[in-house]
């Protein structure tokens, strides 16, 4: 929900949970979200109420339920563990909304589930969005480790993945952007001006992944190495 009574907070708040939708596109191994309006009542001196924009976000079991998995619970996990297609295509999103306030080694932000069996690769899901760039709250600030001056500068989180994978995650995005594009143009709560700027920030990502020295550059020769 909204954080203070100004506007901007609630575009936030909405910015946040079409962000959940938008990666809701590109794969079912995401939380689903619902959106809801609530009416608040303060009870001070003078009674007063306020309407505003929300979300509810599924639980955890829920979504392991509907994937006919299960959540595996690790405190800390090696990223080439992973499911290399799904990691790879959630560290582009991740890179596509200007998010770095998550990790997949640390499982920040992020839960994994897996087969009941734990024969498959475990799957990352990401959630809690609202430091990305995309966004560009006004308490987010730059990742300390990463050395950015501003929370909309990218920087790909991602660990090496063979160039195939890498290309596989760029054609999902290519080939659902009007999709995404349409979500965030079509909500009508969402303010216009916000629209432009998201818009114009995406068009950024979109712009690198239509360039092959960019792609090489960005998640190739930028991806993190685990060192020993």
């Amino acid at each position: 929900t909204y954080c203070n009574k100004p506007d901007f907070n609630e575009q936030n708040t909405i910015i946040e949970y079409l962000i959940y939708r938008a990666f809701n596109i590109l794969t079912d191994s995401s939380f689903r979200v619902r959106p809801a309006i609530i009416d608040y009542i303060y009870t001070d001196k003078k009674a007063d109420s306020i309407r505003k924009f929300a979300f509810f976000i599924e639980r955890e079991k829920h979504l392991a339920e509907r994937l006919h998995a299960v959540e595996i619970e690790e405190k800390k996990i090696n990223p080439f563990r992973l499911n290399p297609f799904h990691t790879c295509l959630m560290d582009m999103f991740q890179y596509m909304i200007g998010n770095t306030d998550y990790s997949t080694y640390e499982l920040h932000n992020i839960i994994l589930i897996s087969d009941s069996s734990r024969s498959l690769p475990p799957v990352a899901v990401p959630y809690d969005f609202d430091w990305s760039g995309l966004i560009s709250a006004v308490y987010a600030v730059p990742h300390p480790l990463i050395h950015t001056e501003k929370v909309t500068e990218r920087v790909y989180r991602g660990f090496k993945k063979q160039p195939e994978v890498i290309l596989y995650a760029i054609h999902q995005f290519k080939t659902r952007k009007q999709e995404i594009y349409q979500l965030f143009e079509n909500f009508e709560m969402l303010d216009g001006d916000r629209k432009k700027q998201i818009i114009s920030y995406l068009d950024e990502f979109y712009d690198i992944i239509n360039n092959d020295r960019l792609i090489k550059m960005e998640f190739i020769d930028r991806a993190r190495v685990l060192h020993n």
